[in-house]
């Protein structure tokens, strides 16, 4: 995906093994940076993002991403440091996550969930500036709308 600023756009490049890669818009797709975030005080598993990348960029370049199997999101600034790792208000029911956007109110994390068979979503807020959940709702998830026959 493209990262970085409106100014200094680059590529971010994401393995699950061997987290993110910054790599110069160029004719040569210059190495800028490199971060597996498992150096910065965290099991590379318990922090990285992996099964299906969700992630949005900040004006400012920040990476907000979260993935299937670590489903809160993290947070990287544009020279790659690992700024924060957010924390799941409820593991065991809210995963999936599918979309992210940057608001006022702080990193808006969608996600779709199943509990007791039932489809539900849920909308956790998490502060922008530490990862810390600051609100969630809860909604049944919608009825998918039936293609029509012939």
């Amino acid at each position: 995906f493209i990262a970085g600023t409106a100014e200094n756009p680059y590529l971010v490049i994401f393995n699950a093994e061997n987290g993110f890669t910054a790599r110069a818009i160029d004719d040569k797709g210059t190495l800028l940076w490199q971060n597996n975030c498992a150096d910065q005080g965290t099991a590379q598993e318990s922090v990285l993002p992996s099964g299906g990348l969700t992630s949005v960029v900040a004006e400012d370049g920040t990476i907000f991403a979260a993935g299937f199997f670590n489903e809160a999101p993290i947070a990287i600034d544009v020279n790659g440091n690992l700024l924060w790792s957010g924390i799941n208000p409820d593991p065991a029911n809210i995963y999936w996550p599918y979309e992210m956007t940057v608001t006022e109110a702080g990193l808006v994390v969608l996600y779709d969930s199943v509990i007791n068979g039932e489809g539900l979503c849920f909308s956790v807020t998490y502060d922008i500036g530490n990862g810390t959940c600051i609100g969630f709702t809860t909604a049944a998830a919608p009825a998918a709308e039936e293609e029509p026959l012939g």
